[in-house]
């Protein structure tokens, strides 16, 4: 007996593949039906022209300083297209100084900054400040550095003292000196 006619009880095989051809079509017009009406839907829900692209969102970004390192990966993504990519239009000016870049960002006229947190905490800690707060750190550790040239003959920290240490205008990391100073046994007036 075959297993059309044990499962039907009387049909015959050839009616049992005849029901079986009218669901599988009563199942492709529901699916085509389901298509359809998406179809009518869908275009009310997305642009109508292809030209009807959102607007990039557009994000005001200041550098607390000239281009340098620090700035590498904002410059990157910028050239490689990762904001356009997110549909951001990102416009990019440099401040004075962290001060300066901070005040952007206080005053609406630059969305975010990219600043030395020393000076966003001396900011922040000044009364009536504008609710300014940190949303990321670029850095983990702090890529500060000492260099001389190798002809001064300073090859340890101990080999400051009596030289002149110098530093970037507007750079904060000179306040970090006394502690590293001290901390390595540096007498601050030698150096």
């Amino acid at each position: 007996m075959n297993k059309a006619r044990s499962r039907r009880g009387t049909l015959s095989r050839l009616p049992d593949v005849t029901m079986q051809v009218s669901r599988t079509t009563v199942l492709r017009w529901i699916l085509a039906g389901m298509i359809g009406l998406s179809g009518g839907v869908w275009p009310a829900l997305t642009p109508s022209h292809a030209g009807d692209q959102p607007q990039p969102r557009t994000i005001q970004f200041t550098l607390d300083r000239p281009l340098d390192a620090a700035a590498a990966p904002f410059v990157m993504a910028s050239v490689g297209g990762l904001f356009s990519a997110e549909g951001l239009a990102v416009g990019t000016n440099v401040a004075t100084s962290s001060a300066d870049a901070i005040a952007r960002v206080a005053d609406g006229s630059s969305d975010f900054a990219l600043v030395d947190i020393n000076a966003l905490i001396g900011f922040r800690d000044k009364p009536g400040a504008a609710p300014v707060k940190a949303v990321f750190v670029l850095f983990n550790q702090a890529p500060y550095a000492i260099i001389a040239r190798k002809s001064r003959g300073i090859k340890a920290l101990a080999d400051m003292e009596g030289k002149n240490l110098g530093v970037a205008e507007g750079d904060l990391s000179i306040r970090l000196w006394p502690a590293v100073a001290r901390q390595n046994g540096i007498k601050l007036s030698s150096v």
